[in-house]
């Protein structure tokens, strides 16, 4: 998939439009993450555009929100990158010594499998790159989707059950 070009008009910078790649984006999450919702009672929330006037730094995402934690799913618009953080939604109820409000989804499956995991990078391309290789992202998003709605449910089912009590652990032994 080609990204349009970001063009001037009147000397100001118009957004690219990046519809194409956000409606496949929402439509692979909703059709992946539908088990939050149908069984944990996630809210799934509206998809939110950042930095469309920076395009190296534009992104998507979306929050699928419970009374305990939310869980959100971030795209970069030029397929640089794919993330997932959970947030604990009581935050402001802990102590500030024991606070961790995020963490993210491979700090989880680094944690649970004592770093024995490959990344979801290594998982899809088998590269020991750190970064994606060049339209890679965009081609496969349905892939990287379906492969991040499987670790969740795989590394997560406490977490998204509500229970995020790991969290500070989990931070301690992998700083992101």
């Amino acid at each position: 998939m080609m990204l349009p070009p970001v063009t001037n008009d009147m000397n100001m910078m118009a957004h690219a439009d990046y519809s194409a790649i956000v409606d496949e984006f929402e439509q692979l999450l909703r059709k992946h993450f539908i088990y939050l919702e149908t069984n944990y009672g996630f809210t799934a929330c509206t998809c939110r555009l950042q930095n469309l006037d920076e395009p190296r730094d534009a992104t998507v995402s979306i929050r699928y929100k419970s009374d305990t934690v939310s869980l959100q799913i971030g795209l970069s618009l030029v397929g640089a990158g794919i993330g997932v953080t959970f947030k604990n939604e009581k935050w402001i109820d802990i102590p500030k010594n024991q606070l961790v409000k995020c963490i993210s989804l491979d700090a989880v499956v680094a944690f649970r499998t004592n770093g024995t995991a490959k990344t979801l990078l290594h998982e899809l391309t088998s590269s020991r790159h750190k970064h994606w290789p060049e339209g890679f992202l965009l081609t496969n998003m349905g892939l990287a989707i379906e492969t991040i709605a499987v670790r969740v449910k795989q590394y997560a089912t406490d977490i998204i059950g509500g229970n995020v009590l790991s969290f500070p652990e989990i931070a301690a032994t992998y700083r992101e």
